[in-house]
C-alpha cells in the first residue's frame, strides 16, 4: 500500500487518473470537488491497493447509513456487513428502518448481488462479532460522532482491533480541523491532528508510516463557506467543498489507514507538510473573509434551527422542521466575519398580515452559549408593498460567530437578510 494515501483531502487528488477511474467506474458518479466524494474514493482506493477487494474477503462498515460506498465495496468482496444505529425512530435520516438489509437493497443505485450484503443495528463501541472476524473495516466520517471523550473513541478502536484478523486493515475518515486544538462539540468532534494520532496510539493499532498533510496551494483548496448559507443551494456542485468554513470552524476530511499487527509496537507516523498547510489555510481564510464581507451579501433565512448552533456540517441529521411550532419566522446561519470593526444587518420583511415580530442579533464563541446583542420588537403592516426595513449593527469580535433570528406568528410573502462588515 502506498503509505502516503494516509492524508488530508486535497483537490489535486481529482487530477489522478486512477482516482477519477474509481469515481466513474466504481462509485458510478461524475467527479465533483466535494470532500465526501473524496472520502468514498479514497477509502475504496486504499482497500483496493491493500488487496482487500479480492472477491474473497469479509469486511464491516461502521455508520454506513445508505452510503453509495456500500454498493461499490460489496461488488468486490465475499461479504460486507453494513452497520449503523438502524431504527425506524432514528434521528439520522439514512438509518430510519428496522429492516436494514432490505432498506439498503431497495435503495441500491445500481444492480448488486444481495448475497454479498448483510446489515445490522450496531453501536460502533460494541461490535457484536467474535474475535478475528474481518479482513477489513471502514468508516466514513462517523468516528467523530460516537463519543464525548477520548475513552469512547479508544473503545471503538479497541473493538475494531479485536474483531480484525491479524494483518487486517481499518480505513477511516474523520473531521480534521485547521487548529492546534480539537473542537470538542457535543455530537461532532473536529480533531486536531496531534490529538487524533494520540487516540489511535492508545488503541495499539498501527498507523501507516506517513501522514501527508500537504495541500497544493490553489484556490480550490482555499477555505470556502457553504453555498446554502447564502441561499445558493445548487452551488455545492459548482463551488469546491474541500476546506470548509462552517460557523467558527475551518476544517476538511482526513484519512487514516490502521492495521492490526501483534508482532511489534506501533510507531508514530512521519508527518509531512503540516506547518505549510496550516499557514496557507490561515492566510487565505483571512483574505477570503475580508473580501467576502466588504460588500452586502444575501444570507439564507432558513439555515438556523434554534438559538444555538446545531451539529456542524450534517444536514442528514433530522431537526425540528416544524418551525412555526416555536414561532421561528427566520434564522440565518451562524457566520464568521473575521476581523473588522462593525457588523451591519439589513432585513426586509413583507408579511401577509399585520403582526408583531421579535428580532434578535446574537453571537457565540466555540459553541459555549449565546450572547444577546440586540433585541427589537417590530410592528408589521401588510399594506406596505415594499415591506418593513430593519437595520441592526454591532461591534465585531474576530473569534465570535453571528446570527440573526425572528420570532412571531403568521406567514410572509418575502424575507431578505443582508450582512456586511465595515
Amino acid at each position: 500500500m502506498n503509505t502516503q494515501w494516509q492524508k488530508l483531502c486535497d483537490s489535486a487528488d481529482w487530477f489522478d487518473p486512477f482516482f477519477l477511474e474509481i469515481i466513474k467506474n466504481n462509485l458510478r458518479e461524475e467527479p465533483f470537488l466535494h470532500r465526501k466524494q473524496w472520502e468514498f474514493a479514497m477509502i475504496f482506493r486504499v482497500l483496493h491497493e491493500a488487496g482487500m477487494l479480492n472477491g474473497n474477503s469479509t469486511g464491516i462498515a461502521f455508520g454506513a447509513g445508505k452510503e453509495r460506498l456500500i454498493y461499490s465495496v460489496m461488488e468486490k468482496v465475499k461479504k460486507l456487513i453494513a452497520t449503523d444505529l438502524y431504527n425506524v425512530n432514528s434521528k439520522w435520516i439514512g438509518t430510519k428502518t428496522n429492516n436494514p438489509k432490505d432498506y439498503l437493497l431497495n435503495r441500491a443505485p445500481f444492480a448488486v448481488d444481495p448475497d454479498r450484503l448483510d446489515a445490522k443495528y450496531m453501536d460502533m463501541r460494541e461490535i457484536s462479532f467474535p474475535d478475528n472476524s474481518f479482513d477489513f473495516a471502514y468508516s466514513s466520517c462517523v468516528f467523530e460522532h460516537i463519543s464525548s471523550d477520548d475513552a469512547g473513541f479508544v473503545e471503538h478502536l479497541n473493538e475494531v482491533k479485536r474483531t480484525l484478523k491479524e494483518g487486517g486493515l481499518y480505513v477511516m475518515t474523520t473531521e480534521y480541523i485547521y487548529d492546534s486544538q480539537t473542537a470538542a462539540i457535543p455530537g461532532s468532534y473536529f480533531f486536531a491532528l496531534p490529538h487524533l494520532l494520540d487516540i489511535v496510539k492508545q488503541s495499539g493499532l498501527h498507523l501507516a508510516p506517513v501522514f501527508d498533510a500537504r495541500l497544493v496551494e490553489i484556490s480550490a483548496n482555499e477555505p470556502a463557506p457553504l453555498p446554502s448559507d447564502f441561499s445558493f443551494h445548487f452551488g455545492s456542485k459548482w463551488i469546491p467543498h474541500i476546506t470548509c468554513i462552517r460557523q467558527n470552524l475551518t476544517f476538511t476530511s482526513c484519512l487514516l489507514a490502521l492495521t492490526k499487527d501483534s508482532s511489534k509496537k506501533p510507531q508514530p507516523p512521519k508527518i509531512i507538510g503540516y506547518d505549510n498547510s496550516m499557514k496557507f489555510v490561515k492566510r487565505t481564510l483571512d483574505r477570503n473573509l475580508n473580501g467576502l464581507w466588504k460588500k452586502w451579501q444575501n444570507v439564507s433565512e432558513t439555515r438556523g434551527v434554534s438559538d444555538k448552533p446545531s451539529i456542524v456540517g450534517h444536514e442528514n441529521f433530522e431537526v425540528d422542521i416544524k418551525r412555526t411550532n416555536k414561532h421561528l419566522v427566520f434564522h440565518s446561519p451562524y457566520l464568521k466575519f473575521g476581523g473588522g470593526s462593525t457588523l451591519e444587518v439589513k432585513i426586509v420583511l413583507i408579511p401577509d398580515c399585520n403582526e408583531m415580530i421579535e428580532i434578535k442579533l446574537i453571537s457565540c464563541e466555540k459553541h459555549e452559549g449565546n450572547h444577546l446583542i440586540i433585541e427589537q420588537t417590530i410592528s408589521l403592516n401588510n399594506q406596505s408593498k415594499l415591506g418593513e426595513l430593519v437595520k441592526l449593527s454591532c461591534n465585531l469580535k474576530p473569534n465570535r460567530i453571528y446570527a440573526v433570528l425572528g420570532r412571531g406568528k403568521g406567514t410572509f410573502k418575502a424575507i431578505n437578510i443582508q450582512m456586511r462588515k465595515k
